[in-house]
């Protein structure tokens, strides 16, 4: 059974004429007339409306179940690359600033020279520690989803978080850039990984999936 026949048998089964369902959902009969007749289909959004409405389940309402749910998963977020070549380079012009330094200064009053060195290393762990994070794990690809949930890849694991234990995405680009660092808030922790392209577009997705598996 096609989704424009559940709509059709929904609307029947409520006793309601097309434009009494559309005025639940705020549509117009036209709309729901395209909906039944397999023209057009509802947008999410529209989905979750009727959902809400007629309380049903999403999964009923697309004839999704546990057995036709893909196990398979899907690359998302996307590794970039072009952060990692900006720390190296940043991590180069750093370390030989501070060799440079020493060697025309090194007459310089100690305390100074230390000071100075003091904060050199500061900035070197640092950026040095960001690199680390920005190159492991040595994938292309940090975020894989699924009917059921999404695989994240850590510098250290591999975990799965099932879509029902995701509270909250967030993403932090860095200024008008769409990319950055992305975390994924599940009800007992918090991951976070970076950098990651397209962060809106992994965000979207993400929550979109999510929505239609519930």
């Amino acid at each position: 059974m096609n989704i424009n026949e559940r709509i059709t048998n929904l609307r029947k089964k409520n006793n309601l004429t097309q434009e009494e369902f559309a005025n639940k959902l705020f549509l117009t009969r036209q709309a729901v007339s395209k909906y039944e007749r397999g023209i057009s289909i509802p947008s999410i959004d529209t989905l979750i409306l009727i959902s809400k409405t007629f309380n049903i389940s999403l999964d009923e309402l697309l004839g999704i179940n546990a057995l036709n749910k893909s196990k398979e998963y899907k690359s998302i977020g996307h590794k970039n690359f072009k952060v990692i070549v900006l720390y190296v380079i940043m991590l180069t012009f750093i370390l030989l600033i501070d060799i440079l330094f020493n060697y025309f200064y090194f007459y310089v009053e100690v305390m100074s020279l230390v000071l100075v060195n003091i904060l050199f290393i500061l900035i070197i762990l640092m950026l040095g520690y960001m690199l680390i994070k920005a190159i492991f794990p040595l994938k292309k690809s940090l975020i894989e989803y699924n009917d059921f949930g999404v695989k994240l890849y850590l510098i250290n694991k591999v975990i799965e978080i099932p879509f029902n234990e995701i509270k909250e995405i967030k993403t932090f680009t860095h200024g008008k850039y769409d990319f950055g660092r992305i975390e994924i808030i599940t009800i007992n922790k918090k991951f976070s990984l970076f950098p990651i392209k397209d962060l809106n577009n992994v965000k979207s997705v993400i929550e979109k999936v999510k929505t239609l598996n519930k």
